[in-house]
């Protein structure tokens, strides 16, 4: 069954780019591209509600009655956070074959490496 590059539709535009580096690093079966979906949504809903936060101006608000509250959205950021780095664990990247230039399996030497973590090179490319 061939596989594609191409991202689920209802990624951002950053997932989507997330979703091709990996994609196209690794030889993905079609559980791991369901996990990478979900994770990459989870990522999406994480950053969502980062900015709800930025935009509201805190971590907290204050109710009618004067009760200092967590802001919604830190629940919302953490549960997506965590359900983000669980799909990316249980895709198991560290265990799967990276694709070797020319679209062969395998790391080229022999043994597997532990691949860098995608997240970490996307937030550090330049903008």
């Amino acid at each position: 069954m061939p596989r594609s590059n191409d991202p689920p539709a209802g990624l951002s535009k950053r997932a989507k780019a997330i979703w091709r580096e990996i994609a196209g690093a690794y030889d993905l079966t079609p559980t791991m591209c369901q996990l990478l979906e979900g994770g990459l949504e989870a990522w999406d809903r994480m950053r969502q509600a980062q900015s709800a936060l930025a935009e509201h101006g805190g971590v907290t608000y204050i109710t009618r009655h004067g009760q200092i509250l967590p802001h919604p959205a830190v629940m919302i950021e953490r549960d997506a956070r965590t359900a983000y780095r669980q799909a990316l664990k249980m895709m198991k990247l560290d265990e799967v074959a990276k694709k070797a230039p020319g679209g062969q399996i395998g790391t080229g030497h022999g043994q597997r490496q532990a691949p860098e973590d995608p997240m970490d090179k996307f937030l550090r490319r330049k903008k």
